[in-house]
């Protein structure tokens, strides 16, 4: 008897340790969004998801005959599971930076519309309607409007970028497309969008494109030459001279700012890693020990990191959450699924 109460004292210790406010303070403030797949219903969606075809290894052009994609919300601590869509097309969420909307696109490859919706799936609003491609967009600070970049099939102007407000009463498209590819971008108040002096972009190398902005407009990040590259944007807008330097970490791509602007997540190969960030220098860099991880994303204070991973002996990309001061990951999600396109706020 005296032995089975010291068991139960060991195990009531062990709860009340895991779920300490510094544990799950960490782990369920906010909300996640993220897309889901799942086979279609058919004998070719049964062929992709058992592997008798490589749509499961690699996305293929029509992937609408094969997957239903929708967007879900989840809990950072693993609870609430929401499914918001149930069209069967529908990827590529954003949280509005005040977390009330979440801007989504919607169709296959070749027929792409924008919509919003509120953070509980409902007042669906189609913004911009069948474009034959929506390479990106980016909610304005103030969560108003978006500015957004469609590939078009006209020969004069194969990319366009539009501002649509979020109630779908204007649309402006704006001129100079040489910009569109994420060179456009909103101030930080979100009341206008600006477009970069020619300076800028001349100083940089031909290859570089997407730039990501921080926070405060002031620098942009991009990978060069598999580098990891920044760029103070007044400066070299007024001198129109940019360098390497020697210390650049290497990196495959980037995925974002945090949101005091400190810190990035990037990519060296599928190994998500962390730099630090100073006055538009880098000071340091974290490999977080997360192997073939991707979708990476902030948690609003910057703390925590969002991903996902195939686990070990499985097949579909599952949710996890790390702790940036003790990198321990939590895994979210057991299903027989895949999730992509991580946000968080």
């Amino acid at each position: 008897m005296r032995n089975r109460f010291i068991v139960w004292f060991i195990l009531i210790g062990l709860v009340v340790l895991s779920l300490s406010p510094k544990a799950t303070a960490q782990l369920s403030e906010g909300k996640l969004v993220f897309s889901i797949r799942k086979p279609k219903p058919t004998l070719d969606g049964f062929k992709a998801i058992a592997g008798v075809i490589e749509a499961h290894r690699q996305e293929p052009e029509n992937w609408e005959n094969f997957y239903e994609y929708n967007i879900c919300t989840l809990s950072p601590d693993g609870t609430d599971l929401r499914q918001l869509t149930a069209n069967g097309i529908s990827r590529k969420p954003q949280w509005s930076p005040d977390s009330t909307r979440i801007a989504y696109i919607a169709g296959p490859k070749y027929s792409q519309s924008l919509w919003v919706m509120t953070e509980t799936g409902e007042e669906k609003t189609e913004l911009l309607k069948q474009q034959l491609h929506i390479l990106d967009f980016w909610w304005s600070p103030n969560s108003q409007a978006i500015l957004v970049t469609v590939a078009t099939r006209s020969i004069v102007a194969p990319v366009e970028i539009w501002i649509i407000t979020v109630d779908g009463e204007s649309q402006k498209p704006l001129g100079m497309r040489k910009w569109s590819k994420g060179w456009y971008h909103w101030d930080a108040r979100g009341e206008k969008v600006k477009e970069p002096r020619t300076k800028l972009i001349q100083a940089l190398d031909s290859v570089v494109s997407w730039p990501k902005w921080s926070p405060d407009r002031c620098y942009i990040a991009f990978a060069s030459k598999g580098r990891l590259s920044l760029a103070e944007v007044e400066t070299v807008s007024v001198t129109g001279k940019w360098f390497h330097q020697k210390d650049e970490p290497p990196c495959t791509e980037i995925e974002e700012w945090s949101p005091d602007g400190k810190r990035i997540l990037f990519h060296v190969g599928y190994n998500v890693c962390v730099a630090m960030v100073s006055k538009g220098k880098i000071e340091a860099v974290v490999n977080l020990g997360i192997a073939n991880g991707w979708d990476a994303t902030w948690s609003l204070d910057g703390n925590s990191v969002a991903f996902v991973r195939i686990p070990a002996g499985d097949e579909n990309q599952e949710i996890y959450v790390m702790d940036i001061e003790d990198s321990q990951a939590v895994r979210l999600t057991y299903t027989n699924y895949s999730h992509f396109d991580l946000d968080w706020r």
